[in-house]
């Protein structure tokens, strides 16, 4: 391979990553945008502006819609396991919406 068609292969690449890098860049954006939406529309503060009180509270009554422990997460701007940690003793719903909108059945009862 001479220099010229090396040069060209280099800046091909190069240019190909900064492509796949604007694609990442643009989905982090557009996913920062769905999170501040679904927020807003459960009523929060944009940013982890929440006391572990109110994010508790906040968690139990997004639990008792039905939501998982993953959207409820993403939707108080708090951990996973924070969340878990919140939900801690409190009984799961019969249905449970994960942060795809699909409803799964809940856990099953516990064995008597």
């Amino acid at each position: 391979m001479d220099m010229r068609a090396r040069l060209a292969l280099e800046d091909l690449a190069r240019r190909a990553v900064a492509a796949d890098l604007d694609q990442v860049v643009a989905e982090v954006d557009r996913l920062r945008r769905e999170l501040t939406a679904l927020r807003h529309a459960a009523g929060l503060p944009a940013g982890r502006e929440l006391d572990r009180l109110d994010r508790r509270a906040r968690a139990i009554e997004l639990r008792a819609e039905g939501h998982s422990t993953r959207s409820i997460a993403a939707a108080l701007g708090a951990d996973r396991n924070t969340v878990s940690r919140d939900l801690a003793g409190v009984p799961r719903p019969p249905a449970i919406r994960g942060l795809d909108g699909r409803v799964t059945a809940g856990p099953p009862p516990p064995a008597a």
